[in-house]
């Protein structure tokens, strides 16, 4: 916990962010993005938010028909 908040507070401090982030211009993917690392930065350390920040990515763009792309030439 960095800034001590109870799980309430923090979601409620994330949607505030993610409403200024995207009034502000920032894509909603990266201001999603933004406000979930830093979400669980928040509630479950560094530690957590930094694998989970490495898995997601990983497990949704390693998939079968992603991987398999017709050839045309």
């Amino acid at each position: 916990m960095i800034l001590g908040l109870d799980p309430f507070s923090t979601g409620i401090a994330g949607v505030c962010l993610l409403i200024v982030l995207v009034l502000l211009g920032v894509r909603v993917f990266a201001a999603a993005a933004v406000t979930g690392f830093l979400g669980l930065l928040e509630l479950k350390g560094w530690h957590v938010a930094a694998s989970i920040a490495g898995q997601i990515p990983h497990s949704k763009t390693v998939t079968y028909p992603l991987s398999v792309l017709p050839f045309s030439s």
